[in-house]
This record gives C-alpha cells, structure tokens and sequence, in this order.
C-alpha cells in the first residue's frame, strides 16, 4: 500500500512538474522622488479557462516607515 502511494505521488508531481512553463512571473521596480515601491505578479495556467495569479505590492518611504504600504 506504501508503495501504491508513493507511486502516486510521483505521479502528480511529474505531472506538475511537465506543466511548470506555464508560470508567468513579471517583477516591477520604481525609484521615485518620494518613495521606492516594488510590485511583482505571478500567474499560474492549468488550462485554457482556469488560472491562479498573485500580485504583491511595496511601497516605501525614504523618510521613515509610518507610511509603508504592503498590499498582498
């Protein structure tokens, strides 16, 4: 039975792993006159219809941290 699932867990993973070109990351970095902010996306495609996407943001103040956003 062991071995049963073993062998199914390297199964989903190859399956996983055969699909990892898939994976859009697109990191994004400006330096302005206030402040730095970073933002970054990361999007996965399973299919033509179904997808996940995870967009993070930083916003920093040169001044101090009282007014830092993270939006995540």
């Amino acid at each position: 039975m062991l071995r049963l699932i073993n062998l199914l867990v390297y199964i989903l993973f190859g399956i996983l792993v055969s699909n990892a070109q898939n994976v859009d990351f697109s990191p994004e970095l400006v330096i302005g006159n206030r402040s730095i902010t970073y933002q970054h996306f990361i999007g996965y495609r399973f299919n033509d219809t179904w997808s996940i996407n995870n967009i993070s943001l930083f916003d920093t103040d040169y001044n101090g941290d009282n007014n830092n956003i993270f939006f995540y």
